[in-house]
């Protein structure tokens, strides 16, 4: 009589839990290994994307800064001509600062609809803080030379700060020191 082999599916089945339980566990290590190894290039990683993040971050404030500066340009472009003339009361012989007026002229390009083209509008404001916020940023950021001496004294060489103390010391009637 011939010997008998062990059950063949007995063993192939362990065999096979024990293919699907090794195979588990190297996928697992080598997702530890592929771990692993983004932690080593982590560093580095990290340091070459916080350089294009900086860079990028200067790109950006450059374009917006140019953007702005296009826009800017485009406003500034239908005005000209500006002029700032100031008189006082006729009485005081030696007026103050807020005793003083001063009218503002410029010229705006705006479409006439007889003609049919933009044209050169004269335009005036009876004192710096009526002026329309295009024509004081032109004002402060295009012709700072032409903001009076006495305003400017508020905040010397800070055109903008200077026309804003002025605005708001006329708004409220006197000059805080």
């Amino acid at each position: 009589m011939p010997k008998t082999k062990k059950s063949p599916a007995l063993n192939t089945r362990d065999l096979a839990n024990r293919i699907t339980s090794i195979t588990q566990d190297l996928n697992a290590a080598n997702a530890d290994v592929a771990l692993l190894q983004r932690l080593k290039d982590a560093e580095v990683n990290a340091k070459r994307l916080e350089r294009e993040l900086t860079d990028m971050q200067k790109d950006l404030s450059v374009a917006l800064a140019d953007e702005h500066d296009a826009k800017q340009q485009a406003a500034f472009a239908n005005i000209r001509n500006m002029a700032i003339t100031s008189s006082a009361p006729v009485e005081d012989l030696n007026p103050g600062l807020l005793k003083m007026t001063y009218k503002v002229t410029y010229e705006t390009l705006s479409y006439d609809s007889s003609t049919r083209r933009n044209l050169w509008r004269a335009n005036s404001a009876h004192s710096i803080r009526y002026l329309p916020d295009t024509a004081l940023k032109y004002l402060i950021e295009a012709k700072p030379e032409l903001i009076p001496q006495r305003i400017m004294d508020l905040a010397p060489g800070k055109p903008a700060e200077a026309i804003h103390q002025y605005i708001q010391a006329i708004r409220r009637g006197y000059l805080s020191s």
